[in-house]
This record gives structure tokens, sequence and C-alpha cells, in this order.
């Protein structure tokens, strides 16, 4: 993992999406992001680390605890903890910072990008097949993790949590080592939710500022 050289981030919402006051504001904040990211370059990799590190800790630590009480609370019980901060607030922050940085979160914060970036420094860098970039792939990767999602009870059981998740990291980390040279052929090609997140971006922000 390094820092903004190879990890791009994606257009302003201004520069994407067109004009207008609202654009303007949510564009400057954009562009002020940015800015701070690129300022401080070097550290990106730290924050990397962190974020890889915190949604391990969120995937691996719940599925060897005992069960939760009925009446346990994110505060008293880390399996909760770690369901709430998943569902709670780890997903409508990603959607949310759609609107205010664009895609800023699938290079900067996003730790299965991270980890597919850094198997593809020390992979084996070859190239792209046809059927990863065909432009059906994200769509299959969608809908492949969403059925293996609802049929393993994602949102109620610790272990489905680490089974879908932990499987799609594995896989980031899989196609980031074998495939692409200083790409990120996971994010770029195969991520279930990039597409969404792309979709999300279009639907909201163009009638705002159309």
């Amino acid at each position: 993992m390094h820092g903004l050289d190879s990890t791009r981030i994606p257009p302003s919402p201004r520069d994407s999406m067109g004009g207008g006051k609202a654009g303007s504001r949510l564009g400057s904040v954009a562009r002020k992001v940015e800015a701070f990211f690129v300022v401080y370059r070097e550290h990106v990799a730290w924050v990397h680390a962190l974020m890889f590190l915190c949604f391990l800790a969120l995937l691996a630590v719940p599925p060897f605890l005992p069960d939760p009480p009925e009446n346990a609370t994110p505060i008293s019980h880390f399996t909760e903890f770690a369901n709430y901060v998943m569902w709670g607030v780890w997903f409508p922050l990603v959607f949310l910072s759609v609107i205010f940085t664009g895609r800023s979160w699938c290079g900067l914060l996003c730790p299965m990008g991270a980890a597919s970036e850094w198997a593809n420094r020390r992979g084996l860098k070859r190239a792209i097949p046809r059927w990863i970039s065909w432009q059906g792939t994200p769509i299959v990767s969608f809908l492949a993790v969403t059925i293996l999602g609802q049929t393993v009870g994602v949102r109620d059981h610790p272990e489905a949590i680490a089974e879908v998740f932990g499987g799609t990291m594995a896989a980031a980390i899989l196609i980031g080592y074998v495939y692409g040279r200083n790409k990120r052929a996971w994010c770029r090609h195969m991520c279930p939710i990039g597409l969404l997140l792309g979709v999300k971006q279009r639907a909201i922000l163009t009638p705002l500022w159309g």
C-alpha cells in the first residue's frame, strides 16, 4: 500500500456533475478533501493499514465470542458493536461519502481496495483477462455477493459476515496479486459495490445539479 501516486482520487462532484450552487458547495468540499490527502499523501498508507485492521477485527473477532444475550447492546457486547458499526455506520458513510467527496472512499478508505493494491505491488502483474474486464462482471459480482449474503443471513450472524466479507476480501487480494500492473483490477472491474456507488452518485446528484 502506498500514497496517492497510484491511488487516483475520482473527479470531484463539481467537475463531474455540473454547476449550480449546491454543486459548487459540494464540489468545494470534495476539492478540499482531495487537497488534504494530496498534502499528506505519504501518510495515506497508514490510513489504509488502519482501515484494514479495523475491518479485519470486525470480521474475525465476533465468530470466536459467545453469542450475545437478548439484552446485549453495542456497548456491552463486541458482536453487537461490530454488527452496528458494519451496518449502522460503515455502509451508510460509504454511500454518504459519494455525495460529498465523489468516489474518494474507493481510493482512500476502502480496505479491500487497499489490500488488493498492496498485493498487486508484490504480485504476478498478468494482463487482465476479458472475463474480468467485461462490463457485466461487477453486476455478476454484486448479484453473487447479495444472494450469498441473503442465503447465509449476513446481517444476523457474525459467522456469515466473516464468510461473505472475508471471502470478498480474499478475492480482492487474489485478483490484485495475479492481474494488473499498478492498477486496481478488483476495484475497476469486480467490486460488487463500486458500480452501485457510481449509479447512486448519478441518481442523486444529477437532479440536484441539473
